[in-house]
């Protein structure tokens, strides 16, 4: 009979998305028909100095199709005290499925918690919060000034059977947690006895305070058990709530190539339920494998199900009844992958000057090298004490999605996986009994598409003119690079313009042809509106959940004063408001004296920034070669005729008349956020550093078109009052000194939050050489087959 219902079950699994006529899958199924957004922040540290930056990078990932997501592009990440209340909060530029910035850590930040919230308006549309929250530290320049909160040490014990229930009569499989003050587990031991203090089962926990035991209560008897703390001390817990009716779900999954569930029920409860039929259901993101089963000629059904039959990840397995009443649940995680992420290898080259070379390389398992790996990595002093995430990319997306309650360490249990590892995961999804999906809910409260994918921004406005305009020319942000498209107006005057992608205070530019075919300034009002708006505060359900992350203490007795190099002044934030003359074009290099710099100099206008997108790409068609090196550096430019064999190639590069030696920085510049650009190819006044000629380069000043023009205009200008914030181009902060020990424990050394890597190839990473003899590298990211990476890796530098 076994066997006859295991045929069944595989049978009735054969399609992910059942066909059948049953409610209950057909039910389920409609709750998840909305795809569903899973976020992940990388932070580049955890703990931060007043006076840094927080920089991060957020991935989001299509829960149904386990793929990078690009259907939001909006991303909106927010700071927030201890208590929950909004400090800062951005709109990002999310594309391909990921965004990048950083909030700077003025001196109003005091020390103490704080919490990074990201979110999307999509997410708005679901029960279940799936905005992912870090908490983090700040260090501020009170840190003296703080007093140390003790907290009273309390001890929380729980008995979680599995399933949900404890049937007298059965051989239940009883989990149990303990948790001190700070929801930290601790390693402890104990006995079960009953009421006539005989000894029945003994039981342990791991380094998280969770274990299980096996527990067969009878009907007669009461229970209870001491439980010996680290401490010494013996606290008492009595087993109660067990039940004389039910069915108890014991499941093994741990198994090399299938999962042992075991459904079984006692006496009592078996000559009122043999001629019921139940239903097993197995799902996860609203696809689902069931199959219907009865006691009618036994109180025990034991199922041997395949794991290539299951889904990847977690599993729900829930028991219906006949009336469709979820009885007992457990979750389960099936570790078979049928691809893994190839592992990033990297290795010191050399060290030039004040700065290391390192190569980054990704092997190919899978032998397909258009694979590429879309990565963030933060490198930081191998003696850290600031990088402790409670999440990484993997727990993140595979496990944090199902689970409703908090979980210590998430990502210990998907890094160096194990079978010891893969045993204390199970332990835990056992303890957590029903999974954050709520099937009153289910059944009941289909989410519904009220709020949108946000794509940008909307601009909505009206004309007030009395000409009759019929079209409008808006001038696309500068994310766009500055072309003008057609916008219709409708009859009433109105206009709407979606998914406009302006910068926060970026000008918005308004234009339309006359009757004679000349841009005129049209009158108008517009406004620009987002759908989404952020929470001012963190519920207390948030808190709840994430105030226990980061338990790593202020250090004692230390000063941060002078930290930083003593020429480095951090500013407190203020807003400085005013208004400028635009420079004549000739003034948006400084004074141009020289003639040589005069003849040489070139206004960018708008035919040469829609020819050449980046400045890189007219530097490489105004005589230099601008390629990516496969050795000591990304970015080269060489000029096409080498003046010395034994010289350098590169010429002498300025940019706002500051030398650049890493010319990294120009791939993320415009063309159309360029005022002009000298090519002298001669080196004029560097000497023998310009022999291979000089570059510079001078950021815009004056709009692009140079529309300007005060005795005829003919553009209207509004502000965009809401947009997204540009992301800045990391920088390491100056520190006073990299051999004392506030900096090995709390110093930045580099973050490359943009790696795209392609399988079999490398790229070099410059990093600025700090004398540490150790580092580590924190690298979290995916591939373009959704395979996630999560590696950490101490690399040896030879000074």
């Amino acid at each position: 009979m076994k066997h006859y219902l295991f045929v069944c079950f595989l049978c009735a699994t054969l399609n992910i998305y059942s066909q059948s006529k049953e409610s209950i899958q057909n039910t389920y199924q409609a709750y998840f028909e909305l795809p569903r957004e899973t976020l992940y922040t990388h932070l580049n540290k955890t703990t931060y100095i007043a006076g840094e930056e927080i920089w991060f990078k957020t991935y989001v990932f299509d829960r149904h199709e386990n793929l990078p997501s690009k259907a939001t592009t909006n991303i909106n990440v927010g700071v927030y005290d201890e208590s929950g209340k909004l400090i800062k909060n951005d709109l990002w530029l999310a594309q391909n499925g990921s965004a990048n910035g950083n909030f700077f850590i003025d001196s109003t930040f005091t020390t103490g918690d704080y919490y990074i919230k990201t979110s999307t308006n999509w997410m708005r549309n679901f029960e279940e919060n799936d905005a992912y929250i870090q908490k983090i530290k700040i260090i501020g320049n009170d840190i003296n000034k703080n007093k140390l909160v003790v907290k009273k040490n309390n001890y929380d014990f729980q008995f979680l059977p599995e399933g949900g229930y404890i049937i007298y009569d059965l051989n239940n499989t009883l989990g149990f947690k303990i948790t001190d003050s700070n929801n930290k587990g601790l390693k402890i031991s104990g006995t079960i006895y009953n009421d006539n203090n005989q000894e029945i089962t003994t039981f342990k926990s791991n380094d998280f305070g969770i274990g299980k035991c096996s527990f067969k209560p009878n009907i007669d008897q009461s229970y209870f058990a001491k439980i010996n703390l680290p401490n010494g001390n013996v606290i008492r817990k009595d087993i109660i709530d067990i039940k004389t009716n039910g069915i108890a779900l014991s499941v093994t999954s741990t198994r090399a190539k299938d999962v042992l569930v075991n459904i079984s029920t006692n006496q009592f409860t078996h000559n009122s339920i043999k001629e019921k039929v139940y239903t097993l259901l197995i799902h996860k993101n609203g696809k689902s494998k069931s199959m219907t089963f009865s006691f009618k000629t036994s109180k025990n059904k034991l199922l041997r199900i395949p794991k290539k039959d299951l889904f990847n990840g977690i599993n729900i397995l829930t028991v219906f009844d006949e009336n469709e009443q979820a009885l007992i649940e457990r979750l389960i995680f099936n570790s078979t992958k049928s691809a893994e992420a190839s592992p990033i290898s990297i290795n010191h080259i050399k060290k030039e000057n004040d700065s290391l070379y390192l190569s980054l390389y990704s092997l190919d398992k899978q032998n397909s090298n258009k694979t590429i790996n879309n990565i963030s990595i933060s490198v930081l002093p191998h003696a850290t004490s600031s990088y402790n995430p409670d999440q990484n990319i993997i727990s993140a997306t595979q496990l944090k999605p199902y689970i409703k309650g908090y979980i210590e360490d998430p990502k210990y249990y998907f890094t160096k996986v194990n079978y010891k590892k893969l045993y204390e995961l199970d332990l835990l999804l056992l303890t957590q009994g029903w999974s954050r999906y709520n099937w009153n809910s289910i059944f009941n409260n289909a989410p519904k598409a009220i709020f949108e994918f946000e794509n940008g921004v909307t601009l909505r406005g009206k004309i007030n003119d009395s000409k009759k305009i019929t079209t409008l020319r808006l001038q696309d942000p500068k994310l766009k690079g500055f072309s003008w498209s057609n916008i219709p107006v409708k009859s009433d005057n109105t206009f709407e313009v979606k998914n406009y992608y302006p910068l926060k205070n970026e000008t918005i530019r308004f234009s339309y042809f006359d009757k004679n075919g000349k841009l005129t300034k049209p009158y108008l009002y517009v406004s620009c509106m987002l759908n989404s708006a952020d929470q001012n505060t963190l519920n207390q359900d948030m808190l709840t959940n994430y105030n226990h992350l980061i338990e790593s203490t202020l250090p004692k007795h230390i000063s941060f004063e002078n930290f930083f190099y003593k020429d480095n002044i951090v500013l407190d934030e203020v807003l400085l408001q005013g208004t400028s003359k635009p420079k004549k074009v000739n003034d948006a290099a400084g004074k141009i004296n020289n003639v040589t710099f005069k003849n040489n100099y070139t206004h960018i206008t708008q035919d040469i920034a829609n020819r050449f997108r980046t400045i890189l790409d007219y530097i490489g068609a105004n005589g230099y070669n601008v390629s990516r090196s496969t050795q000591f550096g990304n970015i080269q430019i060489r000029r096409n005729i080498v003046s010395s064999f034994n010289a350098s190639q590169s010429p002498v590069v300025f940019f706002d008349n500051s030398p650049i030696s890493d010319f990294n920085f120009l791939t993320s510049v415009y063309t159309s956020d360029v005022e002009g650009i000298i090519i002298d190819k001669n080196g004029f006044g560097t000497g023998m550093n310009g022999a291979n000629g000089v570059i510079r380069i001078y950021s815009r000043k004056t709009p692009l078109g140079g529309f300007i023009n005060k005795q005829n205009p003919f553009a209207h200008e509004s502000k965009a009052v809401v947009g997204f914030t540009e992301s800045k181009v990391f920088y390491t902060p100056k520190y006073a000194s990299y051999s004392d020990d506030r900096y090995k424990n709390y110093g930045t050394v580099g973050w490359f939050p943009n790696i795209n890597l392609e399988h079999n190839n490398s790229i070099v990473l410059k990093i600025p050489n700090t004398k540490t003899q150790k580092l580590n590298f924190y690298i979290e990211g995916t591939d373009n087959k959704g395979n996630l990476i999560s590696e950490v890796k101490t690399i040896s530098v030879t000074n």
